[in-house]
Parts: C-alpha cells; structure tokens; sequence
C-alpha cells in the first residue's frame, strides 16, 4: 500500500496518493511505516493546496506519533499550513512551538523569517516583526534568509523615513540670484 502511495505521489495524482496513504495509518496505526505515511498524507495536501487537510493530517501525526522522526517538519508544515490559510495567529504559534523545541533545526531560520513576516505585515507589530528578523542576521549569517531579512528591515526604514518627512508640510527652497562678477 505504501508503494503505491508512492507511485501516485510521483505521478502527482495527489487524491490516490493520499488515499493510498491514509489507507495504511488508519488500518495498520502500529505499522512501522504509519507515520511516515500520515506525513506524506500531510505533504499531499500542501501539494494540492489543501491546507486546512494538510494542518489536520499533521496534527494528527504529532498527537499519535509523539517520537516520529517526522515531528520537526510536520511542526514547521502545519504554521506553513496555517500561514497559507491567512490563519496568522496559529501560524505565528506553531512556528514559535517549533523553534522552542526544536532550535537546533536547519528550519529555523525560515520559522523566524515567517514569523518576522506575520509580525510587521499582517498583525501590525513592525517591532516584534523586526526582532525576528533581526535574529536572522545575528544568529545565522550565513543563511540565504539572512539577505532577505536584511532586505525586508531596509525597505521598512525606508517607509518609515518617508512617513515622517512628509514632503507636503516641507517649505519650497529659498530662490536666490545668481552670482555676478561685480559680487566678487
């Protein structure tokens, strides 16, 4: 059965693949394999942009599977799951859980980019957004996120500086005359 969730999976029918898959963590719950398959469950709902199907199948991974190996990314997938569904408040909770527990993961620096973003662009907490981000240029320099991060703080300076010098409140520029010889 889980061969032919593979099978599926790499000819993108994403419906039987996922059929395949659930088919063994709901029959065979103690199999070796179940929760692996109900992350690929998991994984072909993102696929399919079925996000609210996808953040289910991976909490369900994380309550029946407590010491799957699958846990870190079925922790980061679900805020990605949420995060797409605009649902930012559990989006933001999920990526916080998972850099709590797992900080030593290579997904890290992206959880703390997503929670930057959610912060300053949808929840209007620049500053908190802003120690997110900050966090990115610190800890991991040598992350590809580090440049966008950096990117992402520049343009909002930049907004900020333009909000506060208002060129319609500026005076024109004084016109004097042009210097003419007998001035010097």
């Amino acid at each position: 059965q889980y061969q032919i969730g593979e099978y599926y999976l790499s000819r993108k029918e994403w419906e039987k693949a996922a059929n395949a898959y659930r088919y063994i963590y709901r029959h065979y719950p103690s199999f070796e394999l179940a929760d692996d398959s109900l992350f690929r469950t998991g994984q072909v709902y993102l696929f399919k942009k079925d996000f609210q199907k996808a953040a289910v199948s991976f909490k369900k991974l994380m309550m029946s599977y407590p010491k799957s190996p699958y846990l870190p990314d079925a922790r980061f997938l679900s805020g990605d799951s949420f995060f797409e569904m605009n649902d930012y408040q559990r989006a933001l909770r999920e990526y916080e859980r998972f850099m709590k527990d797992y900080p030593g993961s290579a997904l890290v620096p992206k959880a703390l980019y997503r929670s930057g973003e959610i912060l300053s662009s949808h929840l209007n907490e620049e500053k908190k957004g802003e120690f997110f981000l900050k966090r990115i240029i610190k800890e991991y320099p040598d992350d590809p996120l580090r440049f966008d991060a950096s990117l992402k703080m520049g343009r909002r300076k930049i907004k900020r500086l333009m909000r506060r010098s208002d060129t319609s409140k500026m005076r024109p520029a004084r016109r004097t005359r042009r210097p003419q010889p007998q001035d010097f």
